[in-house]
């Protein structure tokens, strides 16, 4: 049977800016009714670093677009007790940041700026790739990764004969190569090469994205680092 991962594109688990709840309203979508609100089910939003700013105020805050297409700008403000707790450093112009449980609010000390409030990094991680780069590893997840129609070159799309062991690249250890010119295709390719979506298949929380059940809540998720 095929792997089944997430589509990172799906709207209702994660969300473009639009249609995330608002704080202290609830959203039957992702809240259950007499629950204090509490979560019904995962969700979270994507979104495109734009710029980040290191205070405003008396705060980081960074300002992301989503993957909607519609061209806007959206603050994400960080309300953490202690600002260790955040790797700045990784908080580039570029970068997609992944935020679960995301809900909007205004900013009183930014002219009432609608935006995402963070009080838990435990929620965010931040993934060295753009937003349309990361969904489109994701669909190349659904392609490459073992399931039903075997093993598959990710540098040719040979899929492998039956008995057939095909290499796994030894640093994400995630896709597979019928030999090293293959893997130099992949590596090297204009469009998503492997050298730039390696690291990120390193990352336990790019897996976890993929094949975490979002349908349903037995608990917060929180990013592993």
């Amino acid at each position: 049977m095929a792997t089944k991962f997430n589509d990172l594109s799906d709207a209702v688990a994660f969300p473009a800016w639009d249609l995330l709840p608002w704080d202290g309203a609830l959203d039957d979508r992702y809240e259950a009714p007499g629950e204090n609100g509490l979560p019904k089910r995962h969700w979270c939003f994507l979104g495109e670093i734009q710029s980040f700013f290191p205070h405003h105020t008396t705060r980081f805050h960074t300002v992301v677009k989503d993957g909607s297409g519609n061209g806007k700008d959206h603050a994400v403000g960080f309300f953490l007790d202690h600002y260790d707790d955040l790797d700045a450093s990784k908080l580039h112009d570029g970068h997609t940041m992944a935020i679960m449980y995301a809900h909007r609010r205004y900013f009183p000390d930014m002219d009432h700026t609608p935006g995402i409030g963070v009080e838990d990094v435990e929620y965010v991680h931040i993934f060295p790739l753009g937003l349309r780069k990361l969904k489109d590893l994701g669909h190349e997840m659904q392609k490459y990764c073992p399931g039903e129609n075997g093993q598959k070159c990710h540098g040719c799309d040979k899929v492998a004969e039956p008995g057939q062991t095909v290499g796994l690249c030894g640093g994400c250890k995630t896709f597979r190569y019928c030999n090293k010119d293959c893997q130099a295709k992949a590596w090297n390719r204009d469009r998503l090469s492997h050298k730039e979506t390696c690291r990120v298949l390193r990352d336990p929380a790019f897996h976890e994205l993929l094949k975490l059940d979002f349908s349903t809540y037995t608990g917060s998720h929180t990013f592993t680092k």
